[in-house]
Order: C-alpha cells, then sequence, then structure tokens
C-alpha cells in the first residue's frame, strides 16, 4: 500500500502543529462586496465612403425595458462608448442604436446573447450615415485601447491606475477608469501608433502591480485598436486553520504503455489556479501529493501534467467528486486509453520536381508513420495561398482539385458564390463584413458574382483540398502517400505564382482516437515561379515609305525566353491623330520553351491614320494574366511615316442665291470662288480643281482648273465664272484630283 507511507508522516506533522493561527484581512481582491459588473458598448460611426463623423450623437436604446442612454463621444473622432451595469440588460433584449452626423441618420439593432454577457458587452457595432460630410476635412482616426484589471480570484480591481507606453516612440499615457469598475480605456490618435510598435501597460492599486506588453500588428490599425487586453493583479490567500489531508496520487505511463521512471507532476486546481508538484520515487511510475482538504473540493477541476526531464509524458484533467472529498484520496492515473491507441504523425513533405514552376505537374510526398496501435485513418493534401483579387467577377480555377474555399478580407452588397455546377451561397452585405470564409465548393473552381451595384469585396487568400487517401498502418509502421498538383493552367499563374503553404493533415476530422492529436499536422512552405517570359524582339514593315492608302503588313516577332509553353494574345494598335493605341488586331500565338514565331497584321494607312509619323505598338498578354519571369519586355513600339497629300475644298463663295433681293439670273455671269486647302504632310503637285452644276445632270463640270502646286499647309483660291442656263434649282459642287 503505497498510500500510507505518507499519511502517517503527514498525520503526525498535524498533530505537531497545534499552535493557533491568527487569520488577516484586507487583502486586494477579497472584499465580501461584489462590485457592479460592467456591460461596455462602442464602435465607429462613418460615412459612407469610409470616413469617420466627427462628434457623432449616439443614443442607445434597451427597446424591452424601454431604457434610453447617450453613449459618448470625442471631439475630431467618429468613436462612441457606453458603459452601463449588466443588470440594464438581459438575454433575449433588443437594442437599438440610433447616430445623427449632420443632417445624415441612420439606425441598428442587435439581441443580447449568452456569449455577450459573458465578455461584458457588445463590441465594433459600426453605422454608416448615407450622406457625406459636408467638410473636406478627414476626422482623426482614433486608435482604443481598453480592457480590465481583475485581482487573481477573479475580482475587479476599483478604479485602478493604468499607464500605457509607446516604448518606441518614449510616449506614455494613462488610461481612464471608473469608480467601481475594473474597466479601462485610452482614446488615441492612430498617428500616436504603427506597425511593429510595442506598447507596454503597467497597471497598480497603490499596492500591487503587473505589467504586459503588445507588439501593434496592421490588423490592430485596420480596426482601430487592441481591445480586452487584460492585467491579473497578484493576491494573497487569506490563512486558514489546519485542515484534514487530502491525497492525490496515480501512475504515469508513457503513451505506448511503459512506465515512467520517476514523473515530475504538477498538480493544478483550474478553478483556483493553485499549483502544487507532487512526490515521486525512483525506480517507479508512481506519484503521490498530500496536502489540505482546502486545495478541492467538489466540483473542482484538477489538472494533473507529467513531464520527464523537461519532455511532457502527459496530461489529464479531472473533475473532483463529493466520494472523493468525503474519502481524502483521489486516484487520476495519466494517458489511461491511450496506450492502446495509435498515433499518425506526419514526418516528412517532400516535392518533385524540387524547383517547381507553373505549368508542372508535381508530386507531393508525405510520410506517414504509426507510433501507436495499429489504425485505419485518412491523408488529406491542402495547398493554401495568398491572392489579391478585388471588385469585379471573379473565376479560380485549379486543375483537378477536389474542393476550394476563399477568404474574404472584407466584403459589402451582394455576391453569389458558385461552383463548377451552380450555386453554393449567397451573401448579403448589408454593412462591410470582414474575415470569412466561404463554404466549402466541390471540384476546383470558384466564381464570384457581383448582384448588386454597390457590391464589392477583397479576397486575399484561398485553400484547396488537393487529395484524400486511406491508410492502413501497424505499430511502428511507416509509409509514403503522394498527390497529384496540376499547375498545368498557365492562365491561372496570376494566382498560383509566390510561395504556397502545403498542408498535410492526418485524421483531418478527429475521427480517431490517437495518444497524441498534436502531431497530425505538417506544413512546408514552397515557392512557385513563372515558366514564361513572351518577349517582343522585333517590329518591321513590308513597305517602309508608305504612301496614304497603302496596305502595310506588320511582322512582329514574339520569342518566348522561359522554359515552358504557353499561348499568349499579341494585340497590334497605331496612334492616330487623336487617339492612341487604336486596335488594328489581335492574334493568338503559342510557343514552346524558347521558341519564336512571327505574326503579323495589315494597316490600312488610308483607312487607319492619316500623312506623317505614326507609332505602331504590339503588346502581349492583354489583359495580364500570365506570370512572367520578365514583365517588362512584353510591350515594343515602332514609328512609321506616312507620306501623301491631303487636299480639301474649305469654302466656296457665289455672290447670289436663294434670298429673294439677290437671286442668280439666266445667263448672267456668276463668279464662283473655291478655297483650296493642303493639310496632308507632303505638297501637292499637278492637280486639278473641278467646278460642277449638279443640276445638269450627266454632264461634264463647267470648268477644270489645273493646279501646278500647293505646299503642305498652305491653300489657295481658285475662281471661275458660271452661266446658268435653265431656272431650277442648282446645287455647285468643287472637287480636286491629281491628273
Amino acid at each position: 500500500m503505497k498510500i500510507w507511507y505518507l499519511l502517517i508522516g503527514l498525520m503526525m506533522l498535524c498533530a505537531a502543529g497545534t499552535g493557533a493561527i491568527q487569520s488577516s484581512v484586507g487583502f486586494p481582491g477579497a472584499e465580501d462586496a461584489t462590485p457592479p459588473t460592467p456591460f461596455l458598448v462602442f464602435g465607429h460611426v462613418l460615412y459612407e465612403d469610409g470616413s469617420f463623423c466627427s462628434n457623432p450623437a449616439v443614443n442607445i436604446t434597451n427597446l424591452n425595458t424601454g431604457a434610453m442612454w447617450q453613449a459618448e463621444t470625442r471631439d475630431g473622432y467618429g468613436y462612441y462608448e457606453l458603459i452601463i451595469d449588466s443588470a440594464n440588460v438581459g438575454i433575449g433584449d433588443l437594442i437599438e442604436w440610433s447616430a445623427t452626423g449632420g443632417a445624415a441618420f441612420n439606425t441598428t439593432d442587435h439581441t443580447v446573447s449568452q456569449s455577450d454577457l459573458e465578455r461584458g458587452g457588445v463590441f465594433e457595432v459600426n453605422l454608416t450615415l448615407e450622406s457625406p460630410p459636408p467638410t473636406t476635412s478627414q476626422p482623426r482616426a482614433p486608435f482604443v485601447i481598453c480592457g480590465w484589471v481583475n485581482y487573481e480570484n477573479g475580482a475587479p480591481c476599483d478604479a485602478p491606475c493604468v499607464n500605457i507606453t509607446n516604448l518606441d516612440a518614449s510616449a506614455m499615457w494613462q488610461a481612464e477608469t471608473r469608480d467601481g469598475y475594473g474597466y479601462y480605456e485610452l482614446i488615441l490618435n492612430s498617428a500616436n501608433v504603427g506597425i511593429g510598435d510595442l506598447i507596454g501597460w503597467s497597471a497598480t492599486d497603490d499596492i500591487i502591480s503587473n505589467t504586459t506588453n503588445h507588439t501593434i500588428t496592421e490588423s490592430d490599425l485596420d480596426r482601430g485598436g487592441v481591445f480586452g487586453v487584460n492585467l491579473t493583479l497578484p493576491s494573497a490567500p487569506p490563512i486558514s486553520e489546519p485542515s484534514a489531508i487530502l491525497v492525490i496520487y496515480g501512475n504515469v505511463p508513457y503513451k505506448n504503455g511503459t512506465p515512467c521512471d520517476s514523473p515530475f507532476v504538477v498538480v493544478t486546481n483550474s478553478n483556483t489556479s493553485e499549483e502544487l508538484i507532487a512526490d515521486n520515487r525512483t525506480g517507479e511510475s508512481f506519484y503521490q501529493l498530500a496536502t489540505s482538504s482546502a486545495f478541492a473540493e467538489a466540483g473542482d477541476v484538477l489538472k494533473v501534467n507529467a513531464s520527464k526531464n523537461g519532455t511532457p509524458v502527459g496530461d489529464v484533467t479531472h473533475i473532483v467528486n463529493r466520494t472523493e472529498i468525503e474519502q481524502g484520496a483521489i486516484e487520476v492515473n495519466l494517458n489511461q486509453g491511450l496506450v492502446d491507441a495509435p498515433d499518425f504523425i506526419v514526418t516528412d513533405i517532400s516535392f518533385n520536381p524540387s524547383e517547381l514552376l507553373i505549368g508542372d505537374l508535381v508530386a507531393i510526398n508525405a510520410t506517414i508513420l504509426n507510433a501507436g496501435a495499429e489504425g485505419e485513418t485518412y491523408v488529406e493534401f491542402y495547398d493554401n495561398k495568398s491572392i489579391l483579387l478585388a471588385g469585379k467577377d471573379s473565376i479560380i480555377t485549379l486543375p483537378d482539385a477536389l474542393m476550394i474555399w476563399v477568404h474574404f478580407y472584407v466584403f459589402s452588397g451582394n455576391i453569389t458564390i458558385y461552383n463548377e455546377t451552380g450555386v453554393v451561397e449567397r451573401l448579403i452585405g448589408e454593412k462591410p463584413e470582414q474575415d470569412y470564409w466561404t463554404k466549402w465548393c466541390d471540384g476546383g473552381t470558384i466564381r464570384i458574382e457581383l448582384e448588386s451595384q454597390n457590391a464589392w469585396f477583397v479576397v486575399d487568400r484561398y485553400e484547396a483540398l488537393l487529395a484524400n487517401k486511406s491508410i492502413t498502418l501497424g505499430r511502428g509502421n511507416s509509409t509514403n502517400v503522394s498527390a497529384v498538383w496540376n499547375l498545368s493552367d498557365q492562365y491561372m499563374g496570376w494566382a498560383t505564382n509566390g510561395t504556397h503553404d502545403i498542408t498535410v493533415r492526418v485524421d483531418p476530422y478527429n475521427q480517431v482516437i490517437e495518444s497524441d492529436e498534436t502531431n497530425n499536422n505538417r506544413t512546408e512552405a514552397i515557392d512557385i515561379d513563372p515558366s514564361l517570359d513572351f518577349a517582343v524582339t522585333n517590329i518591321s514593315f513590308s513597305n517602309n515609305a508608305p504612301v496614304l492608302g497603302d496596305v502595310v503588313e506588320i511582322n512582329a516577332t514574339i520569342r518566348n525566353y522561359g522554359v515552358g509553353s504557353g499561348t499568349t494574345v499579341v494585340k497590334f494598335s497605331y496612334d492616330n491623330i487623336s487617339t492612341k493605341n487604336v486596335p488594328l488586331a489581335n492574334k493568338t500565338v503559342t510557343l514552346n520553351g524558347i521558341g519564336s514565331k512571327v505574326v503579323s497584321a495589315s494597316w490600312q494607312t488610308g483607312a487607319y491614320g492619316g500623312v506623317g509619323n505614326h507609332t505602331i505598338t504590339v503588346k502581349l498578354d492583354t489583359p495580364a494574366a500570365l506570370a512572367e519571369t520578365n514583365e517588362t519586355n512584353s510591350i515594343s513600339s515602332k514609328q512609321l511615316f506616312v507620306n501623301g497629300t491631303d487636299l480639301t475644298v474649305t469654302a466656296i463663295e457665289i455672290p447670289c442665291g436663294f434670298c429673294s433681293d439677290n437671286y442668280c439670273y439666266l445667263e448672267q455671269h456668276v463668279p464662283i470662288t473655291a478655297t483650296i486647302a493642303n493639310i496632308g504632310a507632303a505638297d501637292a503637285t499637278n492637280f486639278t480643281v473641278r467646278f460642277r452644276d449638279d443640276a445638269k445632270t450627266g454632264e461634264h463640270a463647267f470648268n477644270e482648273t489645273h493646279i501646278e502646286r500647293l505646299n503642305s499647309s498652305e491653300t489657295m483660291n481658285v475662281s471661275v465664272v458660271w452661266n446658268p442656263n435653265e431656272t431650277y434649282q442648282h446645287t455647285i459642287t468643287v472637287n480636286n484630283s491629281h491628273d
């Protein structure tokens, strides 16, 4: 009976310790009266363009009781807060918010839940006002730091002194507190903190103190603060009279069943946080702790942790029952039920090929070891990667993937998620929603469609299930499990280019009871690089001295400097007088690694452009979908001069016409003057200006005037005499042509 040799010694110790001990009172946090529990409500009021509403009016009403409060705000910020007694709200109460900023107004509501009461409030209830603020100045973004100061027995510290310091900027502030509460808060300008700044907290009740610190992250700045930073002040337990003995004992084997020689065992009462170290003996796996019966009572949760030379052996939790308290003995054995359980471990992940390129078919090899009893389970392979996808209908396709889902950093409005066969879910964001994973989509395709005019989103990550395999392993055996990772889709290079986290999970849904549940996952980071590099290496023309109206063949040499095969779009464009990059033609070209090809397009100079210098541009991969090793060589331009004249009739002057006091008459000598301009780049020579009376159908021009030269950018007047010989409505036409 191993238990008795310590029991006798302890009872002798109790018998010898008969002196009276005076209990002391007044320990911090041990007051009889329980301070009221605070219930905190806070958030921001913003305009729909994302700017803060400076000093809004926010009223908060409990519609079940009729009680209404006005929240506190700060000049220059869109932040509000309200601290009330938790007795003012109950589970199921409907709370209404109304916010006013100038002429803008909005409301929202929320039903109080059990979790709201447990965490002490409703946090980050943000209201958006429909109209933008009338001022052009932008209110400063607030940065809120808040939390509670409690004693270690759970009692709140009444109105603590809390100092908060930016250790990088050497700036210190004292937080605001409330009498009767352990709550503190500090509202700063967001300019007072930056990503990576180390913030230190110091809290005291003028007797005892505690400190903590936190490094500011990007997510802290995005959500406008650091919330729920709680500090605990130690409180000494009151001195009590000696009590009866309680013995806690048991055995500690390793998870494979081998006894653990002289284990180091710590027993912790999770209800009181009291922690004691048990006794052991060399050569035995037995442990024993003899302590006062005040250490635990019925219903307390004990946690027993065992280790050997700093290496964890096992842990277990035990709920104390009344019989154990009455008997004064609690038996807690470790690793029971796990000795004959399997223990699946992912010991290694490798890739073939080891250096990966877009376009590859990759074999992912995982080594699985079973350190426990024989068992059967599943192995799953996952691809997880950060991406940036924003604001438009989008598709992600990963060939041969079993399932895929994406993470919305933020979204708003109505959005529908589709898989390869139909609708998976519909998202309705009445206000911007953050940190949302979609439902899993069967197959390797997920499609995002915007269904409302105000819909928008930012997707920052995807995860795909690549394979699911079943394995059976005996004790001590290992096996290799493989999955094929298909990177063949070059047009998904925008998503697959970069660093991937490949995770192998054994027993992914915790269906198998194992002796160790912490070693089922392994993740390896692997880089995927582009295998394409399309470049425009040369542009040439079939005619290097075209005249206006000629058809010119544009020949572009396209080379793939990469090692992979792929297809790209070749876009030909030119500039005319008023517009750049006017499309001429789009052609596709497929090239193997280190291959080249000439792609041609026709340019009719008379229809597209005019006389003068023109820039012909050839651009690849439009719109950009391919990932390439060099993104700067996909465009090239070359100038070509188009020669020729451009004659135009800018005016015709006739001294008589339709006015009743100025008709033209039969056989009258009517002078007609035409203004001819050469707006082309070349001088015009040897052309004829023809005057024609269109009323005399079928007849030739009544005058033809030969012009020897009209220089570029010059004008000239040509005058003739017209003798009308019929009464009719006449139209005089002037044109010119080269002889």
